[in-house]
């Protein structure tokens, strides 16, 4: 994750040759990240559920507000995908920087949950 947002943040998305393997990269960087919240979701939150539901409730609307940031950033991606000129990707650029910062904010702090309160 630190990886590609050191990559995001120093990329020319004017420069498509540039773009596109930080592009694949953040796509591999969210498909990891969906997959970690499904096996969370499966063989972590599941057998929490018999003895503390609340919690079980509290990482479940958290996954709802991942999932809505990681689609913001995927949409994000496509608009740069789609645009036609310098100054559109340009834009593009800056949207895929904002939202994956707020992505990174999340994700830290809600493993930090996952550290703090699921391991107890």
């Amino acid at each position: 994750m630190f990886y590609t947002a050191i990559r995001v943040q120093q990329n020319n998305f004017m420069n498509e040759a540039e773009t596109l393997p930080v592009i694949q990269q953040l796509e591999e960087m969210l498909a990891l990240f969906d997959s970690h919240a499904h096996n969370e979701d499966t063989y972590v939150l599941t057998p929490v559920m018999l003895h503390a539901p609340e919690v079980v409730a509290a990482f479940e609307s958290e996954h709802q507000e991942d999932h809505k940031l990681a689609t913001q950033l995927q949409q994000a991606v496509y608009c740069w995908e789609e645009a036609q000129s310098a100054d559109k990707k340009l834009e593009a650029g800056k949207n895929i920087l904002y939202s994956l910062n707020d992505f990174v904010a999340f994700n830290l702090k809600h493993m930090n949950k996952e550290e703090d309160i699921l391991n107890k």
